[in-house]
């Protein structure tokens, strides 16, 4: 079974864009709590995830950087080769669900969200 859940804090302001089919999509990175290190130190693990259509709507609308969230959804694996043939492997978590559990003390976001267009990107192949 292939479930992921996670409890982070987004690293910075989501930007959604749009796919070459128009629907939204919105990459953003979560920075997790590993835990500690032998020596003590606090470990913070980055995941990458991606969210489409609403749930893409929903984070640029009312996330900021620093918002803690928990997210759900499935661990995706691509892999795919560079210019220069090199192998690359990308782990995503498909965000499923989201909910937005303590928003940091800042300014609210703007009504307006800033929308790109991304004319060679395939978010399912990423």
């Amino acid at each position: 079974m292939n479930i992921v859940v996670l409890t982070g804090r987004i690293t910075k302001d989501p930007e959604i864009k749009t796919g070459k089919d128009g629907s939204a999509y919105l990459y953003f990175c979560l920075a997790v709590d590993g835990g500690k290190d032998k020596d003590g130190n606090k470990i913070v693990d980055f995941i990458d995830c991606i969210s489409y259509k609403f749930q893409a709507e929903f984070i640029s609308k009312y996330v900021v950087k620093g918002t803690l969230l928990e997210v759900s959804g499935k661990l995706h694996v691509s892999n795919r080769e560079d210019s220069e043939g090199n192998k690359i492997k990308r782990v995503t978590v498909k965000v499923d669900n989201v909910g937005i559990l303590v928003k940091p003390p800042v300014e609210t976001k703007p009504e307006t969200t800033k929308e790109t267009t991304s004319e060679t990107f395939d978010p399912d192949y990423s």
